[in-house]
């Protein structure tokens, strides 16, 4: 359960993309969800390393179609 996640749709790919948002406890969430819509799945895609955005909660989010990009 989270509340205050930020969502976009991947027109391409026909997924949507879930980022963060707060758990029941009030922590903020930094992981990366995609919804498959063929098949109707979640699928967690949290890179294993590198650099991630900080948990946050409230927040806007968009698809840029010409960069194929989550922003």
């Amino acid at each position: 359960p989270r509340s205050g996640y930020g969502l976009a749709y991947d027109q391409q790919r026909a997924k949507v993309v879930l980022f963060g948002g707060q758990d029941t406890q009030g922590s903020f969430l930094n992981d990366i969800w995609e919804f498959d819509t063929a098949t109707r799945t979640w699928t967690n895609v949290t890179p294993l390393s590198g650099p991630m955005p900080v948990g946050r909660s409230a927040f806007g989010m968009a698809y840029d179609s010409a960069r194929s990009e989550t922003a």
